[in-house]
């Protein structure tokens, strides 16, 4: 292995862009953060400075790898909670939240 190689692990998602299209696939993280201690997150990535990201599209034919625009992406559904990984997850205030989208759609949480 290449020592300029940095290992990453992938997180299902679904994401949702703005011309309607929901892509299915995984994003790619690193085991460590340059933001704060701890591995990084698929929210490091989509609130980087970089206008794109990679992610891995999986469309029934096989996998490859796209780049998308973070600024054409409306919602992201993570296949796993991520937010419980977060130190001070369990002693936040919680808030019932609604949003309507630009697309029509309504998320509420």
């Amino acid at each position: 292995m290449s020592d300029l190689r940095i290992s990453k692990e992938r997180r299902a998602a679904t994401l949702t862009l703005s011309d309607g299209r929901q892509i299915a696939g995984s994003f790619f993280v690193a085991g460590s953060s340059v933001s704060h201690a701890g591995p990084e997150r698929v929210k490091d990535i989509l609130n980087s400075p970089n206008a794109f990201f990679p992610f891995e599209i999986s469309d029934g034919v096989g996998q490859h790898t796209g780049i998308f625009n973070r600024e054409q992406v409306i919602v992201v559904e993570l296949a796993t909670d991520e937010a419980n990984s977060e130190a001070a997850y369990d002693v936040a205030t919680r808030r019932s939240v609604e949003m309507l989208l630009s697309n029509g759609r309504r998320l509420k949480g």
